[in-house]
Formats: structure tokens, C-alpha cells, sequence
């Protein structure tokens, strides 16, 4: 073992931990029957999250780059299309399994089982009826190869092949828009034969928008002498330091997809071309790559998760204690508790009703708000109508009309990504104080939550040996891509969401944003394919073709803010935007009602023991003092060795110098 593996050796040695640690958790709170954290999935959920340890890895680059080479090369297979002469639009994505199958996965997460030759067919084909309004059920996220005895493909690994760039904006913003947030890496593949292009650094500003990093590898080393391909590296790399200056780490990596290939042959030869091809470099840099982008906040949330409900239930455990001592002052005062929780949260009830009102209040204002943009005078057309008065050519007015599909679609999205986020947050807000309450506060004495100095609302964390996990949390926060598992491991320990907001919500907004774009795209070919029209005519003027392109931005900006917002009338269909936060309202008000049936029934649970405790007799209730004293022990060592991987996680960061910040967390 080098020096250099060092550290993703520990840091698998602390996610197993980790693991392990939240298993016992579970374990140990079925068996002492506390209440559940919130959502009551978070502990399991975590754990699997933890234990499944699988990546996805988004592979982007120009057509010609060696891309689909690459993964070829890395699958062991021809498995991918790779002539240029078929318009690959669709995203491939490579797993390793036990057994060979091919899928397409829909954006309903329903699947359709297609054969190896289907492939290439697939592959190309794009939306079958571009005035269509797009549904989840019709819009192909992905085409899905499973294969086994992928050898040179690292454990827990799935690619995400997807089509060449070219030049044209509207590629690098589905990619950024649709993909991005589903993966946890992004690999752009450079090319020997010349230096980065600025296509391929817009592509690069494009991803940073929704990433903090990404893994740069240079293919077809062997086509070119040794020189040439250091010289194009160390130029790209120039180029990539001038140009991203946030990037902490400018490494681009040479790889050759045909030795690879050729170490696959198992000959006398193979461990040589295995060596010479740059499989072995870039598998290390590419597992520290992930661990530096995504594994370690996964375990950092789990950890934070844990800490936070172990300190929950320790109230409980006080409790129950205290109760073999006082058993008619604490049933009191739990039954006292309970009617105020049912007042307040109950149907109707004082602090149930502002969430009801709140959430529908900031629902319409969200709506309302992305309506807005899309009107002559909104924010999105507007910035559009400045950019087309700045033009000065015909070429350049012709070339904004090309690309106007595709950055209304980014506006359009980016500002749906900013107005949900926001919404996500008031909601969070909302009902926050509602996981603040449970079987812990309503037993426990005033006495016991002073003494303990706990802050459980799920927003804020402390522990009494200072700001550990308010840093992981908030390094989470920073982090990179965030990963559906690893956002929902976030969400369970800091987000203050129930289940049903923190995953539902999350998957709607993808959703959403996903089929957003994808609306824009098929309404834009409609109008584009008669807005071309004038293009033909020769001799146009500046300000007549400006009058155009003005005209097309603002119908095409209307169309959308029918098709989006009022949905089609004539069939049935609402809009897509009214659709997703129609879902989100309806998920909070089912989150609330939920929540607060589980934790009233938790209160009654403690009722009932508590009735229990008053039955004993002096030895029955030193008894089970001694059993609850255990019961403790072996609680409060959860909390040693949740703190101790806490401290080690912090280490191997900070050794590796991407740790979680130091200063104080406000």
C-alpha cells in the first residue's frame, strides 16, 4: 500500500463504521421503543445510502473527443455508438450487474426492456412529436446498459455517457440542466491532438455553475509522441487555471483508450498495455476525485444525522428514568403536553393553520413570480430584448435566434431551480417547529433539557464539545453535486423536512425543471420551424431583422407561459409549473398530517409506560432503574463513537485538504 491510498483506505474504513454505527442505532432504538427521528426512514435510509456506496459518473466532451471510446474502453466492450455519423441525443448509462440487459428509464422511473441492437436506434432518437407537450411517462432519461465482468470499470461505479457537445449552448445546458444534479462527478474527456477549446471551457463554466469541481482526462495519448502530449496537457491545464481560478486542483490525466482495449485481450502484452494505457493513474485519482466531491459528505450527513437523534432519544431515556421517581408529576405533565400539541398542531389548530395559510401563500407567490418572467416586460424577456438591441450584424442577430430556444430554457430553469429552493426553505421554516415537538419534550422536565442544553429542531445542531457538526453541515451545504441519496441524507439530518418534502419535494423540483426544459424544446421547434423562414430572404437590414427576432422572443416567451403555466385547455393537461407546486402544497399539508398522528401516537406510548411505571413496587422500580441505567450506557456509547468517526472524518479532510471550514459556525 502507498503513502498516496493511505487515505481512501480510512475514509472506507469510516463509512463502514459509519454504517455499522447507524445499524446498531436502529437496532437499539427498535429494541428500547423510542420515537422515531424525522422522517422516520432517516436512520435506514442513511444507512443505505452508506452501504451501497455506488457513484455516478458523467462522462461529457466534444464529438470526436474519444468519449464513448473511453467508456467502450472502460466496459471492455464496443458497447456504445462512436461513428460520427449517428446523431447520438440520448445519455447511456453503463453499470456494471450479474446478468447483460438493456432498458430505456423513463422520467416516471418506469422502464422498457430493449435489446443490444435496439441501441443505436434508440440512441438517436429525440422526441417523437416536437409540438407534443412533454410528459414524465414519454421523455427518456436515459438508455441503461447493465453488463457483467466490467473489470476496469471501479467498484460502485456507473457511467454516464452523454452526446458531444458541439457548439451550440443548447447541449451544454441540457447537459448542466438535466444530468448534472443526478451525478456525482463530471469527467470532461480532452482531446491529445490540441490544447482545450472554448467550446470545451464553456462547457467547463456551464457545469461549475452546478458543481464545484470536475475531472479532466486527456484520451488518445498513444496517437500522438510523447511530447505533443504533454505540451497539449500542460496548455490545457494553463488554459483551465487562467479561465476557473476557483478550480483548487487543475490536474487533466492522459489515457490511452486503445491500449486499454488492448489489455483486455488478456495476452503477454496485457500488463504492460494496462500500465502504458493510464487505467491504473486515473482509477486512483478518479476514487479520490469522488471521495473529495461526494463520499465524504455522505458520511459527514450520516454522522450528523446520527448525533443529532441519539441526543434526542438521550432526553427520553432521562425521562423514563425520571419517572420511576416522579411517576403522577410526569404523567401529568405528559397529558398536560399532549392536549397543547393537539391544540396547536391538531386540525385547525393554532400553529397548524398559519403553515396551511403560509404554504399557500408562498405557493402563489412562487407561481405568480415565474409567471412574471415570461411576460413582455419580465425579468427573462427583458434581459433577451437588451441582448438583441446590442447586436450589430445580421449574422449575430440570426445566430441569437438560434440559440433563443435554448437560453430561455436555462432562464426559464435556473429561475424555477431559485424560486423552488426558496420554497423548499419556507417550508422547512414552516415546519420546523413542528419536529421540535414529540415523546421526548412532552415527558421530559424543563429541568432535563436545560441540563442537556440540546437545540433539536433540525436547523440548528450543537453538541457540548462545540460546533462539530454545525461545520459538517455546513460544509455539506458547499459541497459539489449533490447526489439524490447524498441530498436526501442532507435533508434527513439538517433540512428540518419530513419524508414527503424531503424526497418528494426534491424529486418533483428535478422533475419539474426536467420536463421544463424539455416543454421548451418542443415548443421552440414549432416556432422555429417558421420563424427560419425570413432568414432565406436576402438583403435584410440590421433593424428589420432585430424587429424579428424581437417578435420571435416574445411569442415564443408567451407560448411557453401558456403551455408551462395555463396547460392545454382542450385535452386536460395543466401546466407543468401549476402541476409541481400544486404537488409540493399538497405533500406539505400530508407531511403535517402525518407527523403530527405519529407523534401524538408516540406520546400516548409513553403515556401507557408511564402508567406502567406508577404500578410498580420499590424493588419492580429499582429494577428497572438498573435496566434503564444500562439501556443508557449503551445509548450514550453510540454518542463516543459517533463523535470519534466525527473527529476522524475531520482529520482525513483537513490531511487532505479539502476539509470542512474551521471558523466558528454562526
Amino acid at each position: 500500500m502507498t503513502g498516496h491510498d493511505e487515505p481512501l483506505v480510512r475514509a472506507e474504513e469510516i463509512r463502514q463504521q459509519t454504517a455499522a454505527v447507524l445499524d446498531e442505532m436502529n437496532r437499539q432504538a427498535t429494541t428500547l421503543e423510542l420515537p422515531a427521528p424525522d422522517p422516520p426512514e432517516a436512520l435506514e435510509q442513511a444507512r443505505a445510502v452508506l452501504e451501497q456506496n455506488s457513484y455516478q459518473v458523467l462522462f461529457v466532451g466534444e464529438a470526436k473527443s474519444g468519449k464513448s471510446s473511453l467508456v467502450n474502453a472502460l466496459v471492455g466492450r464496443d458497447i456504445l455508438p462512436t461513428d460520427v455519423a449517428v446523431a447520438t441525443s440520448q445519455v447511456f448509462r453503463v453499470s456494471a450487474a450479474e446478468r447483460e440487459a438493456y432498458r430505456l428509464r423513463f422520467e416516471d422511473d418506469s422502464v422498457q426492456e430493449i435489446a443490444a441492437d435496439d441501441l443505436p436506434r434508440y440512441g438517436s432518437q429525440v422526441l417523437a412529436d416536437a409540438g407534443a407537450a412533454p410528459t414524465p411517462a414519454s421523455t427518456i432519461r436515459w438508455i441503461e446498459v447493465d453488463l457483467p465482468g466490467l473489470r476496469f470499470l471501479p467498484d460502485g461505479v456507473s457511467l454516464l455517457d452523454t452526446p458531444g457537445l458541439g457548439a451550440l449552448y443548447s447541449a451544454h445546458q441540457e447537459i448542466t440542466q438535466r444530468f448534472v444534479p443526478l451525478a456525482d462527478a463530471v469527467v470532461l474527456v480532452l482531446d491529445s491532438e490540441r490544447p482545450i477549446v472554448t467550446t470545451e471551457l464553456d462547457a467547463v463554466a456551464t457545469v461549475l455553475e452546478a458543481t464545484g469541481d470536475v475531472f479532466f482526462v486527456q484520451t488518445k495519448s498513444d496517437l500522438v509522441g510523447v511530447d505533443q502530449c504533454r505540451s497539449v496537457r500542460e496548455r490545457s491545464e494553463q488554459l483551465l487555471r487562467e479561465r476557473f481560478p476557483q478550480l483548487a486542483e487543475v490536474s487533466v490525466l492522459p489515457f490511452s483508450n486503445t491500449l486499454l482495449r488492448a489489455a483486455a485481450l488478456d495476452d503477454e502484452d496485457a500488463q504492460e498495455n494496462l500500465e502504458d494505457s493510464g487505467h491504473i493513474e486515473m482509477e486512483a485519482a478518479l476514487r479520490r476525485f469522488l471521495f473529495v466531491v461526494a463520499g465524504w459528505r455522505r458520511t459527514a450527513s450520516a454522522l450528523g444525522l446520527a448525533g443529532a437523534y441519539q441526543r434526542g432519544s438521550t432526553t427520553t431515556l432521562a425521562a423514563r428514568a425520571e419517572a420511576l421517581r416522579e411517576a403522577a408529576e410526569v404523567q401529568a405533565r405528559l397529558e398536560m403536553r399532549r392536549a397543547v400539541f393537539t391544540k396547536e398542531w391538531g386540525p385547525r389548530g393554532s400553529k397548524s393553520t398559519p403553515v396551511v395559510t403560509e404554504t399557500k401563500k408562498t405557493v402563489q407567490r412562487a407561481v405568480k413570480s415565474l409567471r412574471q418572467t415570461l411576460t413582455p416586460h419580465g425579468k427573462i424577456v427583458a434581459a433577451h430584448r437588451d441582448t438583441i438591441e446590442a447586436a450589430t450584424s445580421v449574422k449575430a442577430l440570426e445566430a441569437l435566434n438560434d440559440e433563443l430556444p435554448a437560453r430561455l430554457a436555462a432562464d426559464l430553469q435556473a429561475e424555477f431551480r431559485q424560486t423552488a429552493g426558496a420554497v423548499d426553505n419556507r417550508i422547512a421554516e414552516l415546519l420546523a417547529p413542528l419536529f421540535d415537538e414529540g415523546a421526548d419534550r412532552w415527558v421530559a422536565a424543563d429541568s432535563v433539557l436545560e441540563t442537556d442544553d440540546l437545540s433539536l429542531s433540525g436547523r440548528r445542531l450543537r453538541d457540548t464539545k462545540g460546533v462539530r457538526w454545525e461545520k459538517i453541515a455546513s460544509a455539506t451545504m458547499q459541497g459539489g453535486i449533490a447526489s439524490t441519496a447524498g441530498t436526501t441524507a442532507f435533508y434527513f439530518a439538517y433540512g428540518g423536512l419530513s419524508s414527503a418534502v424531503a424526497m418528494g419535494s426534491l424529486t418533483v423540483a428535478t422533475g419539474g425543471t426536467i420536463l421544463i426544459g424539455v416543454g421548451v424544446v418542443a415548443l421552440a421547434g414549432t416556432l422555429w420551424a417558421s420563424a427560419h423562414g425570413w432568414r432565406r430572404a436576402g438583403g435584410r437590414r440590421v433593424q428589420a431583422t432585430r424587429q424579428d427576432v424581437t417578435r420571435n422572443l416574445v411569442e415564443c416567451a408567451g407560448m411557453l407561459q401558456t403551455r408551462l403555466f395555463d396547460g392545454d385547455f382542450a385535452d386536460g393537461r395543466e401546466g407543468l409549473v401549476e402541476t409541481h407546486f400544486a404537488q409540493v402544497e399538497a405533500q406539505v399539508f400530508e407531511t403535517l398530517k402525518t407527523t403530527v398522528k405519529r407523534k401524538e401516537e408516540e406520546g400516548l406510548a409513553e403515556q401507557k409506560r408511564l402508567e406502567e411505571a406508577a404500578g410498580l413496587d420499590a424493588d419492580q422500580r429499582k429494577a428497572r432503574g438498573a435496566e434503564l441505567a444500562e439501556q443508557r450506557r449503551g445509548w450514550d456509547a453510540l454518542a463516543d463513537r459517533v463523535e470519534a468517526l466525527s473527529a476522524e472524518l475531520e482529520e482525513l479532510l483537513s490531511s487532505m485538504n479539502r476539509g470542512p471550514a474551521t471558523g466558528d459556525a454562526g
